[in-house]
């Protein structure tokens, strides 16, 4: 992990990056980078790219996929209380994001299930 500077304040840790599927809200693909790493070089990993469309309708429809890119963020950050990183390394911090992203999976999933 490193740390990176936003306007005065410097920050170190982690950044967790999550590929969600726009139809049922769940996390496909997630990835770990340290603090100081862009946003832009995990896109690719992360994004399932459709075809174009006309802009006006473009932004239509990308507001309710990243609205749900959202909810596994709620759900890790308020039922599972993961508001700090626990560990030094991106290792076992990639590790315990993971299980609770799944268990996010599962949490989001349980109404289709029952």
């Amino acid at each position: 992990m490193h740390q990176t500077r936003k306007g005065n304040k410097w920050h170190f840790g982690m950044k967790l990056h999550i590929g969600v599927d726009a139809g049922s809200g769940l996390t496909h693909s997630l990835s770990t980078t340290a603090a100081n790493a862009a946003d832009v070089t995990e896109a690719h990993r992360l994004l399932q790219l459709q075809p174009g469309s006309p802009p006006a309708e473009l932004e239509r429809r990308r507001a309710a996929p990243r609205a749900k890119v959202e909810h596994p963020f709620c759900y890790v950050k308020q039922r599972f209380g993961y508001r700090r990183t626990r560990y030094r390394g991106l290792a076992k911090n990639h590790q315990r994001l993971a299980l609770f992203l799944g268990l996010a999976n599962l949490l989001i999933a349980e109404p289709q299930l029952a």
